[in-house]
């Protein structure tokens, strides 16, 4: 489906609700919009409305990953590959093990364990 000429495609589950391959998420119910999005410990995320009428807040990088990767894999996580997890365009996401996210972090430079630490030079 295209909307204000985007492609937009449906969130499993999620039969009101559409996604763009750049985390905007589209809902057909009462009021046809793209929904507003709040940013949550660095995370974008939306309230989707299920089948029962329940809200529930869900992370964008999630909804990407699952509606066009696959659900998430059991003991799997989300990595942002550039480290920015504000960048939830769909080449930047995939699943990994929760080891692997913080070996990425930490070869980022991004885990909490070494923010702010000075590195040091070895000759």
């Amino acid at each position: 489906m295209i909307v204000d000429g985007q492609a937009v495609f449906p969130i499993p589950g999620y039969p009101d609700y559409f996604i763009t391959k750049t985390g905007w998420v589209w809902a057909k119910r009462k009021r046809k919009r793209w929904l507003k999005q709040s940013i949550i410990s660095g995370y974008r995320i939306c309230s989707l409305y299920n089948r029962d009428g329940e809200m529930a807040k869900h992370y964008i990088h999630r909804l990407l990953l699952e509606t066009f990767v696959c659900p998430c894999p059991r003991g799997m996580e989300c990595n942002h590959k550039n480290g920015n997890r504000l960048d939830v365009d769909l080449g930047n996401l995939e699943w990994v093990t929760p080891a692997e996210n913080v070996q990425n972090q930490i070869l980022r430079g991004t885990h909490k364990s070494v923010i702010g630490c000075k590195q040091t030079k070895t000759m």
